[in-house]
């Protein structure tokens, strides 16, 4: 088993580690397989069970041939997703994981988003504008480029970003769930962090209900395997 595992549910990783161990979960259905045995494993040594069973069990699914894509392949990958999902839904409610998630979105925002990638091309004035300004804390100034761009660009997601976090930085919190709404429905995208920034929005405004939405959109995530996976894993069920 990768002895990364326990290092990272346990926080003493330091960033680079983190975030490489957690780009390799993203890529990797075999990391997340022993994930979910080590958490299993850490909910049976809580309970007093012991973990020998555990192993053997673990040996068995290792050892089970793989199925014949073109009958079994994709029921037997959203069985294993399920099976992971529900082990760490397990461990989630046995140890009682996500407290401050609230907390850890304005973390998030403020170590990710105080500025945003200046655009390269032939980009839009006003949304060059949007980006610059954003960059300068002119967060209102943000909005209303990123608006009049918009205006133009209904749907561009770029546009849909500079305007939704200008609104979260001036916690007009509903016009940002609007905005990354409006991201997510675009099926189009390679990546698509629409869910992912409607997620942290909810947890920002944190109205009741918020956090169970927010918790919604992450299990989302993390099944459907989209933008912003090992954040949520890590919001989750992360000590």
């Amino acid at each position: 088993m990768d002895e990364r595992i326990e290092s990272y549910f346990d926080s003493t990783m330091d960033e680079q580690q983190k975030s490489r161990f957690e780009k390799d979960m993203d890529q990797s259905p075999e990391l997340l397989d022993e994930i979910a045995f080590y958490l299993q494993a850490r909910i049976s040594v809580q309970d007093g069970s012991g973990t020998t069973t555990l192993q053997e069990k673990h040996r068995e699914w290792t050892s089970i041939p793989a199925a014949k894509p073109d009958r079994f392949g994709l029921f037997t990958g959203i069985g294993i997703a399920a099976a992971i999902l529900v082990i760490l839904g397990l461990y989630f409610l046995n140890n009682n994981l996500s407290p401050g998630l609230p907390q850890q979105a304005s973390v998030y925002l403020a170590q990710n988003f105080t500025s945003l990638p200046v655009q390269l091309g032939n980009r839009d004035d006003q949304l060059q504008a949007a980006i610059l300004q954003y960059n300068e804390s002119g967060y209102a100034a943000a909005q209303q480029s990123a608006d009049a761009y918009l205006q133009h660009h209904p749907n561009d997601p770029e546009g849909l970003k500079i305007r939704g976090f200008a609104n979260l930085q001036l916690k007009h919190f509903d016009e940002a769930i609007a905005d990354f709404n409006r991201i997510t429905v675009q099926k189009e995208l390679y990546q698509n962090p629409g869910k992912f920034y409607a997620a942290i929005s909810h947890l920002l405004r944190n109205q009741p209900g918020d956090e169970r939405k927010a918790k919604g959109l992450l299990e989302e995530i993390i099944r459907e395997n989209q933008t912003g996976k090992a954040k949520a894993l890590e919001w989750l069920y992360r000590p």
